[in-house]
């Protein structure tokens, strides 16, 4: 009686010189034509063949649990690396907050300059001391000290700045700007 390939299909021939019992192409047992290999009876697919047409599934079910495990890995992975940079990046926040120079404000309430920088200092996460010119002693003792004239004057640490100018504030503020 032939034997037949469960993976081609194929019967064995006499000039093959492999095993009675292996495939000479792909290597995959053989049995005799017409026995099941199915656990409850019946089992065989449309050709006649005597195999079910999922003798491969097994195969193909671990291929894609592999599949499946590795990305659930990765996104595991991705995710611990995402806490990770977030907990770096609070803590370099924390840190660069506690380095920041001071900064003085003095302005007048009615100043259109005065109000566009005080918004880029809310705006920006900038940590700020305001000193009214105008309403209070120490705003008017700290202008005058400053010697200069006009308003906004913005003091950062030693340096001082005359007016609003968004992109010098960016440049001296740059790693304490918490929306770059």
């Amino acid at each position: 009686m032939p034997t037949i390939c469960p993976k081609r299909n194929h019967a064995l021939k006499e000039s093959d010189t492999c095993q009675q019992s292996q495939c000479t192409f792909c290597q995959v047992a053989r049995s005799k034509v017409g026995e099941s290999h199915c656990a409850a009876g019946g089992g065989t697919d449309s050709t006649g063949s005597g195999f079910r047409a999922d003798r491969e599934a097994p195969a193909s079910q671990w291929k894609w649990l592999l599949i499946l495990v590795v990305i659930v890995a990765v996104a595991w992975q991705g995710k611990s690396l995402w806490k990770r940079q977030a907990q770096l990046d609070a803590g370099a926040l924390a840190s660069q907050s506690q380095r920041q120079p001071e900064v003085v404000f003095c302005n007048a309430s009615w100043n259109g300059y005065c109000n566009a920088t005080r918004d880029f200092f809310k705006a920006n996460g900038i940590c700020h001391t305001e000193h009214d010119v105008e309403n209070t002693a120490e705003g008017i003792d700290g202008y005058k000290n400053l010697g200069r004239s006009g308003i906004p004057i913005i003091v950062v640490g030693e340096e001082t700045v005359g007016g609003f100018n968004e992109s010098g504030l960016r440049k001296m503020l740059r790693p304490w700007i918490k929306n770059i």
